[in-house]
This record gives C-alpha cells, structure tokens and sequence, in this order.
C-alpha cells in the first residue's frame, strides 16, 4: 500500500510542477518521499493493585513484570505540507516499516520481592509499524528580509502510532535461582499489539534562506491514550491493557536545500516520548482471571532522508 501511495505522491509531483491550477492560487504546497531508520522501545509494566475474578484483592509491588519490545525498524514514508495565504500551515504524515525484524524482546519478573529478580527471557521478534500524523498551525509571525523568511506558529495535531509483534525463540533463565537451567523454546510464543494515540499541541517555527529551509518544533500532550493486546500462546492467556491518563513530549526538526527549482533533498529528525497509566485485565483459558495495574510508555527516534517536490 505504502509503494502505491509514494507512486501516487511523485506522479501529483511531477503533474503540479508544471503550474499550479487556478483553485490552488494562495496554497503552497510540498510534498515528499523519505527513508529511514526508527529506533526506540515501547514498554509495559504490570503489579500494584490485583482485583482477581473471585472478588477477593492484593496488594503487590510495581512492577511485578514488564516487556521491552523493540522499535528498530526501517521505514518508508510519505509527508505533505501546505500554507494558505502565509497564514494557516497543514501538514500531513504516513511512516510505515519496510523491514520486520525487529530486535530482541525482553521479559523481566520481579515475582518473589522487588529485589528479586527471578525470570529473565530474550525472544526475536517480527513486528509491523504503521503511523500517522496530521496538524494545522495559525502563522502568527511572520517576517521577510532579503532572501530569508520566517514563520512562528502555533497549533495542534494528531499522532496514531500502531505496532504489533510475534515474539519466537525464547531464551529463559533464572536470576534468583541460578543452579535452574535456562529454558529454550524453538517456537512462536507471544503476539503483542500496541496502539499510541497523542492529539497534541505545538509550537513550531520555520525559516528559508536562499535555497536553505529549515523547521523546528516543539509539542506536548496531556490525553496520550495507550491500548495493548498480549497473548501468551503456550499458556493462553491473553492480557488487555487500556490507559486513563497520559502525557507525550514530541520535538522535531527538518532541513532541506532546493537543488534545482522545486526539487529538494532533506532530512529530518523526530523525537517522541509517551507515558501513560491504567489497568490490564488477564484471561486465563478464555475465563475471566484479574485486573490489575498497567503502565505503557514509549521512546522513539525516527531519522529520515526525504525527496521533495514543491508547487
């Protein structure tokens, strides 16, 4: 899907270079083709407060266990941006993986105290990536000298992250009991979805020098949302998390040089980070087992270079 949308992408390119149609006159926009590498971890943790389905309660430490997934992924994406009458700044973006491997997942249990580490695991991991951004920001500033311009504006936005994995090939082993061999499994173990969902606000600022430009900018979100899937497949247990609160802090920025007119190469940087809170609740054999306390958080970096065309 993502090959036929980037297709779709330069062929708009290469027909709207060649002049702009009339309902389009005071809107710039820009389009471009990326690649790149992302890099981070999205974790959850599980303990606290367990109401079990017989009515009865405990009370455990936090966390009792936690999942390391990956996000070391390959990616290919799509980005546009427009600006109405150097007023109103959109701006829209696709990222989706290229690559499946992902990196090793780690497994930690903390089950006798919180200082006993008793269960270690490392399981590969195949996973899929799909994310997507759109946001609109007001120009509030705007300047001209020369051949620079600057803007300075502020806005809002929209960021759904989607990831899911399939964990196999699984190395066990026992911290706190070391005379227990490790445990090896040769098969696929666990699947794992995990949907970040961050309506943000934002302040950005961008600048073009002669054939130079250059963005930055800066957002936080106090409704970050998180939703999981867990499935321990040799087990069947399946564990469904949902957060009630969240934070997010994201930070980016972009240059480009125009190389010939209305072609450029770029590259970019994004930094997110998500934290949010809330409870799982785990079926054992299809029936109904606990609920108990949650937490999902995520740091990512993605890097990209891009190919733009702008009309």
């Amino acid at each position: 899907m993502l090959r036929q949308v980037i297709r779709l992408t330069i062929g708009i390119c290469m027909l709207l270079s060649n002049g702009m149609p009339a309902w389009g006159q005071g809107l710039d926009i820009t389009m471009h083709v990326g690649a790149g590498r992302m890099a981070g971890k999205s974790v959850y943790q599980i303990g606290g407060f367990v109401a079990y389905a017989d009515g009865s309660a405990d009370e455990y430490w936090f966390p009792v266990s936690e999942l390391d997934w990956p996000l070391d992924f390959y990616v290919a994406s799509v980005h546009a941006d427009a600006r109405i009458h150097d007023r109103v700044s959109l701006g829209a973006d696709v990222v989706k993986n290229v690559s499946r491997a992902a990196g090793w997942m780690e497994d930690s249990d903390w089950v006798e105290a919180p200082d006993s580490f008793d269960v270690y695991s490392e399981s590969r991991t195949r996973g899929e990536a799909l994310l997507w951004n759109a946001n609109v920001d007001y120009i509030f500033y705007h300047a001209e000298k020369e051949d620079q311009e600057v803007d300075v504006m502020l806005g809002g936005g929209f960021w759904h992250q989607k990831f899911g994995y399939h964990g196999y090939a699984v190395l066990e082993e026992y911290p706190s009991s070391p005379s227990f061999p490790p445990t090896n499994v040769q098969a696929r173990v666990i699947t794992y979805d995990i949907t970040y969902e961050v309506p943000y606000l934002e302040l950005a600022a961008r600048s073009t020098y002669g054939r130079l430009t250059g963005h930055v900018h800066l957002g936080w979100s106090p409704l970050a949302h998180a939703e999981d899937v867990d499935h321990h497949l040799l087990r069947n247990k399946v564990c469904r998390g949902e957060s009630d609160t969240g934070s997010a802090y994201l930070f980016g920025v972009k240059a480009g040089y125009e190389f010939i007119d209305n072609w450029s190469l770029g590259t970019r940087f994004d930094y997110t980070k998500i934290d949010t809170d809330g409870t799982q609740k785990q079926w054992n054999g299809g029936a109904y087992h606990a609920e108990l306390d949650w937490k999902a958080f995520s740091e990512q970096m993605l890097f990209q270079v891009t190919v733009g065309c702008s009309f």
